[in-house]
């Protein structure tokens, strides 16, 4: 079954894992083996766990922007060129 539903996704970040979760009208729609318990349960209890143990939580908005636009072919072979001179 497909979910049409607007989704925005939070990136939990623990000590042992990192991945994300997506969250719909305030209920998470997708997440990954680790998390398929936080399916079909609100956001704020899902998050709230999580914060518990210790996770860093960002929404999609405040993700790292290496993370969401990687580095043009160029940017890479000046990075590695740096890196291995």
């Amino acid at each position: 079954m497909r979910d049409d539903r607007v989704k925005r996704w939070i990136w939990v970040s623990l000590p042992y894992a990192t991945f994300g979760v997506a969250v719909a009208e305030g209920v998470v729609v997708e997440a990954p083996p680790i998390a398929k318990w936080a399916l079909g349960r609100d956001e704020r209890k899902v998050v709230g766990y999580f914060r518990r143990r210790g996770a860093e939580m960002w929404p999609e908005e405040r993700w790292p922007q290496w993370y969401l636009s990687p580095p043009a072919r160029e940017d890479r072979a000046a990075q590695r060129e740096m890196m291995h001179p």
